[in-house]
């Protein structure tokens, strides 16, 4: 069977062990020990309950953000910047902004843009915003 091995609530391992008696007699003395119910290494207890953490993603400045993208990207984003009044603003905005934070619903948004209009890829949005 599974078993969760718990600490300041967070699973630290989960381990199959032939029985909860066992578990506890390997592990007991430095971790609380449970069946597991599903939950993974890096799961948080709140409340009795078992929850993913949310990950926050970097804020970076200008310069990091712009350096995620290859110079094929920027050269395309700043040209259709010149004809496109949407992707101006999006340019504008990074242009004003004092720190790119990848969190932003605004910063995705755009990059959903630059997909739409054939700069990035789906697979480029993902690794820019990893």
């Amino acid at each position: 069977m599974k078993y969760t091995l718990l600490k300041n609530n967070e699973v630290k391992l989960v381990v199959i062990c032939e029985s909860l008696a066992k578990a506890q007699e390997l592990f007991s003395h430095e971790y609380t020990v449970q069946e597991n119910q599903g939950e993974s290494q890096g799961d948080l207890l709140v409340d009795g309950q078992f929850q993913r953490p949310v990950l926050k993603k970097p804020i970076m400045s200008k310069l990091k953000f712009l350096a995620k993208f290859t110079n094929i990207e920027l050269a395309s984003f700043y040209a259709l910047a010149k004809t496109d009044v949407m992707t101006e603003v999006l340019k504008d905005k990074i242009s004003m902004a004092e720190f790119i934070d990848l969190n932003e619903k605004e910063i995705s948004d755009g990059l959903d843009y630059l997909i739409l209009k054939g700069i990035l890829t789906t697979q480029r949005k993902e690794e820019i915003l990893a």
